[in-house]
């Protein structure tokens, strides 16, 4: 029994090897041309997954500077009015330009107090901590802007 090599095999060549591929490419590209069934796709504008969520606003309604470092106000939370007592830091800063110097403030702690609604009811505090951080920029935006302090 003669034992035949793959070159001297008459059916296996490069060509018959890329004729063959040739024609399942082209029965698989026909097969999902013509099966293939097409869908309209339909958008809708109700996305349950994702809540209607609107920003809320932030206002300074009163602000006092009680002390060298403590104040309190009164922030206009969406139409709430929120108590805050907060201590500060103040150093002083520039804008890396001469004669832009300014007093900087950060705020250290707030205190959140009793909410109250446009009619003086109370509500139950739902301040979370984007509001606990817009608030501190509020305060800190309206310290600096008014000059309400100065480096000592």
């Amino acid at each position: 029994m003669e034992q035949k090599l793959s070159q001297n095999n008459i059916t296996f060549s490069i060509s018959n090897v890329m004729k063959i591929t040739a024609v399942i490419a082209l029965m698989t590209l026909l097969g999902l041309f013509f099966l293939a069934e097409p869908r309209k796709i339909e958008h809708t504008t109700q996305n349950d997954s994702i809540p209607d969520i609107q920003t809320s606003t932030y206002g300074i309604s009163l602000l006092s500077i009680t002390s060298k470092n403590t104040g309190t106000g009164l922030i206009n939370l969406d139409g709430y009015l929120v108590p805050v007592d907060f201590k500060f830091e103040t150093y002083p800063s520039d804008y890396g330009i001469e004669e832009t110097a300014f007093t900087a403030v950060d705020i250290t702690n707030l205190e959140i107090g009793q909410i109250t609604d446009r009619n003086g009811n109370h509500i139950d505090d739902f301040t979370n901590f984007q509001d606990h951080k817009r608030i501190n920029e509020a305060l800190k935006n309206f310290i600096e802007a008014n000059k309400l302090v100065e480096v000592r």
